[in-house]
């Protein structure tokens, strides 16, 4: 990758990438200080008009938004996560106008249950999700992609990036 990282496809149809190492271990404790474990809330989901809590969705969240004039490290960790998936996109993704960096955090036996979070077919809606990962669990904690011919685990390390783009239904 021209970022100097290297990428590792694990599917290519939808793309799925992992960028092993993205984050060092100061750069996380940074973010997560900047963050405010005691603002965390329950995650909501949106859809027709209102928001609520779903049972899918087990994590505790706050959104962190970028202001793009200010040098600190959320807003150079963002760019450099928007110029990977420049890269893999093929075209320029701008910093702005981007939904707002979504922190998880999950607590013990919490999960994200199957969902979908996008798509493709509409024009300005989601078309793919990066997740950085500043903490892993010891067991468990994957990020499963299910599919009817083979299911794709990505287990990851502190610091690691996962990709993955959302293809439009049939």
């Amino acid at each position: 990758a021209r970022s100097g990282h290297q990428v590792e496809v694990l599917q290519d149809s939808p793309l799925v990438v992992a960028v092993r190492g993205f984050l060092n271990e100061s750069d996380c404790q940074g973010l997560m200080g900047m963050l405010g474990k005691d603002e965390l809330t329950r995650a909501h989901v949106g859809g027709s008009g209102s928001t609520g809590t779903s049972d899918a969705r087990e994590t505790l969240t706050k959104n962190m938004f970028i202001n793009w004039g200010e040098d600190n490290l959320l807003s150079s960790t963002s760019a450099r996560v928007f110029d990977i998936a420049s890269e893999l996109f093929g075209t320029e993704i701008p910093y702005e106008g981007q939904e707002p960096i979504n922190f998880l955090h999950y607590l013990r036996g919490f999960e994200y249950r199957p969902h979908t979070d996008g798509g493709a077919e509409f024009l300005g809606k989601r078309v793919a999700t990066s997740l950085v990962y500043c903490e892993a669990a010891s067991l468990g904690g994957a990020t499963v992609f299910p599919s009817p011919s083979v299911q794709l685990r990505f287990v990851p390390r502190p610091g690691d990036m996962l990709f993955f783009r959302y293809e439009p239904s049939p």
